[in-house]
């Protein structure tokens, strides 16, 4: 069955080659943005809450032909995840701890390495299929949790504390990267929407002793680039 679906993938890779009008090899460059939805999930199957965030960068594009593309991008973004167990980046036991709400926030460098690939070509519009993977260097990480404030009036606690919880979270993780978008040839200029999803596939929790986690994100990227 999985030669069949190979088998049928590459004939429509290579039919949508011939059938889109090849326009030659090229270089671009250009800036990307992104509003991202992002989250943690324990093990692949217990996911918290979406927390809004984004990422913005620069990147170059090597086009092939008029069909596959390949570009790599440098990023700063800014993800995490809302109403997190504490218990996952806090080792030990404590009573300050104990049914409050957590968020997790953690900003980034990204290097991702995309596939670009355009299964159709409507005329001044095409559609495109993206994949690939994504290197990422975690520059800090914090909670913010927010007390109920009756039962943590006596230990005069704020009702919003944030703590640099950094140390706790692996300096590098990496993910893979899927994707569908448009793109608009206005030359010199390319502009294009795509809406991409990122899963994790290196634990991020640096306490051995706690479950393992993995970042996840879906979200809406515009990329605006220049022909050389």
């Amino acid at each position: 069955m999985k030669k069949n679906l190979l088998g049928i993938f590459l004939i429509l890779l290579v039919g949508s080659h011939g059938l889109i009008k090849a326009q030659g090899r090229g270089l671009e460059v250009g800036a990307s943005v992104n509003a991202t939805f992002s989250t943690i999930a324990v093990n692949y199957t217990n996911f918290y809450g979406l927390k809004t965030g984004y990422a913005s960068g620069l990147f170059v594009k090597y086009n092939l032909d008029g069909v596959i593309g390949v570009s790599l991008g440098f990023n700063y973004s800014q993800k995490g995840a809302r109403n997190i167990d504490p218990y996952l980046v806090y080792s030990k036991y404590t009573p300050l701890v104990t049914e409050n709400k957590m968020n997790f926030i953690f900003n980034s460098l990204e290097m991702p390495l995309l596939l670009h690939f355009t299964f159709a070509d409507l005329g001044g519009m095409k559609l495109k299929a993206l994949m690939g993977g994504t290197a990422d260097i975690n520059l800090n990480a914090l909670s913010v949790t927010y007390h109920d404030v009756q039962p943590y009036e006596y230990f005069n606690l704020p009702y919003k504390t944030v703590d640099d919880i950094s140390a706790r979270i692996k300096r590098t993780t990496y993910g893979t990267l899927l994707g569908v978008g448009t793109e608009i040839d206005a030359s010199p200029i390319v502009i294009s929407a795509n809406l991409v999803y990122e899963m994790g596939l290196k634990n991020m929790n640096n306490v051995k002793s706690n479950p393992y986690f993995y970042n996840n994100y879906f979200g809406l990227n515009i990329m605006v680039s220049y022909k050389l």
